[in-house]
């Protein structure tokens, strides 16, 4: 079964651990980035919590300004199916 984006995070931080040589608040922070999908790693430093926080601000810039392209489209094709 393929795993899930933002379920298992633990496997990233142990790559990164492997492969850039982070150290271990590096790899919290990767692990603890997308809490609350992952409960098991919240955020427990400072640094964690910025990276929490901001990671949430752009998903939801991202996810805005996703919905405002949509709609920007369904009115031109209504409008244009109008006129």
């Amino acid at each position: 079964m393929a795993e899930k984006y933002g379920y298992d995070i633990s496997k990233p931080a142990k790559n990164a651990k492997e492969v850039f040589n982070i150290n271990d608040d590096v790899a919290h922070i990767i692990q603890s980035h997308m809490w609350p999908l992952t409960l098991l790693h919240p955020p427990t430093t400072r640094e964690a919590m910025i990276v929490c926080i901001a990671d949430k601000i752009c998903a939801v810039k991202e996810t805005i300004r996703e919905w405002s392209t949509d709609t920007k489209l369904m009115w031109r094709k209504y409008l244009t199916k109008l006129l």
